[in-house]
């Protein structure tokens, strides 16, 4: 069996947030309804931001078309991260890139 919580009210409410946070991901999709992709995109990295406590998330979208890709970044109001948000969305889009070109590995085949 797992751990116990020490404090069953604290286990509780912790488990009452991430029913929240489960409705409100299901709910997500008719909020989109009829919305850009890249809309769709930016709704999705600030609920991941705010129920995973992350500091920045990144997203790159590639248009069917060949147009070019589009990168969408969000940045916690919180955080620490000093450089621009049109530099850290270069570097992150460059390095995505990069490794989108890069020939695929399969692992456990060194």
């Amino acid at each position: 069996m797992g751990e116990q919580a020490q404090d069953p009210a604290q286990e509780v409410h912790r488990l009452q947030r991430c029913i929240n946070d489960l409705v409100g991901v299901l709910a997500l999709p008719a909020i989109w309804r009829g919305s850009e992709p890249s809309q769709i995109v930016q709704t999705l990295l600030d609920v991941l931001l705010r129920i995973l406590g992350l500091e920045l998330a990144y997203a790159r979208l590639n248009d069917a078309f060949g147009a070019m890709p589009v990168g969408v970044l969000r940045v916690a109001g919180y955080s620490k991260i000093n450089p621009p948000p049109q530099e850290l969305r270069s570097v992150l889009g460059d390095s995505l890139a990069a490794a989108l070109k890069a020939p695929s590995r399969k692992y456990g085949t060194d």
